[in-house]
């Protein structure tokens, strides 16, 4: 890519932006920097073209500032839209990588948070720099 400077933002499209936006301030500490509805029930051809969605699709965002990084959160509503989260073996699939001073405290604390499932771990690896890790997946709302 000529010119490429940096990275944004990141975007997730979630099934229930309310939720997310909670775990998102509530849980991770994020801010609320901006929220944005868009689309028109009764058609919106070029949004439709933009986003290569049904003309019909609407769409409200919330962006939030997660330690420094710029995160929207996306939810769709339309004819087209599912609402099925895809698994990280899926096409579609993805995840955040968040650094903490102590996985296992994290951990125990993610699992403790109403509608979030704690994966198997943490875990440890060693990474591309011969560094030691610790992880752990986490699904959340």
């Amino acid at each position: 890519m000529p010119g490429l400077v940096g990275v944004e933002h990141l975007a997730f499209t979630v099934p229930d932006l309310d939720r997310a936006e909670a775990f998102f301030t509530g849980v991770l500490g994020a801010c609320v920097v901006r929220r944005a509805s868009y689309g028109d029930p009764a058609g919106d051809e070029a949004l439709g073209r933009r986003l290569g969605t049904d003309a019909s699709t609407t769409s409200r965002l919330v962006k939030v500032d997660l330690a420094g990084v710029p995160v929207e959160l996306w939810a769709f509503a339309g004819p087209d839209v599912s609402t099925t989260v895809a698994r990280n073996c899926d096409a579609g699939g993805h995840h955040l990588g968040l650094v903490v001073e102590d996985v296992d405290a994290a951990a125990s604390a993610l699992a403790a948070v109403d509608g979030v499932t704690v994966l198997d771990g943490p875990n440890d690896m060693t990474d591309e720099h011969g560094r030691h890790r610790r992880w752990v997946y986490a699904l959340t709302p």
